[in-house]
């Protein structure tokens, strides 16, 4: 969540060229990370997605409603490989050296509509459509290292008091 959404959207375009110094970018990001406030600022709306978000249960078919060899829209637009990484992409589970799309961050075809039929709502057993219960079963029945490939996530997960 950008503090200035002017300045972020200049700064996101003037990153795409090649011609732009990476010195410049590569500063913003270390003053971002030193000063926490982004990271607050997110955590934030975080909170607010978990509080008051559902979960969807989209029924996708390959090829007629997304493609594997889709372009990621954010990979696509000319980011350095470390700027991706500072924006939370990783080597970890993601090719930073293609523009295809990784199967964790997948999109439905631009412009495409997607029939109410193959949408439904996420429910745990007890029948709770609360993302934070969602997210909560989640954290307590994953065997991922959260640690190795969610830093950002336990950074979240270590404000709120969930884990030391």
């Amino acid at each position: 969540m950008p503090v200035i959404p002017f300045i972020y959207k200049l700064g996101a375009f003037f990153l795409r060229h090649k011609w732009f110094p990476n010195m410049i970018g590569n500063s913003y990001f270390k003053i971002l990370k030193v000063s926490k406030l982004h990271q607050k600022r997110a955590f934030r709306s975080l909170d607010k997605i978990l509080n008051n978000g559902i979960l969807l249960k989209l029924e996708l078919e390959e090829n007629v409603d997304f493609s594997c060899d889709d372009e990621d829209e954010i990979k696509s637009r000319g980011y350095i490989k470390k700027h991706l990484e500072i924006c939370g992409y990783s080597e970890k589970y993601s090719n930073l050296d293609t523009t295809i799309m990784d199967k964790w961050n997948m999109h439905t075809f631009t412009d495409h509509k997607i029939n109410s039929d193959k949408i439904k709502v996420c429910y745990l057993k007890n029948s709770s459509s609360n993302l934070r219960d969602i997210f909560n079963y989640c954290l307590e029945n994953t065997k991922i290292d959260l640690n190795n490939i969610c830093p950002e996530l336990c950074a979240y997960l270590k404000y709120k008091g969930y884990i030391k």
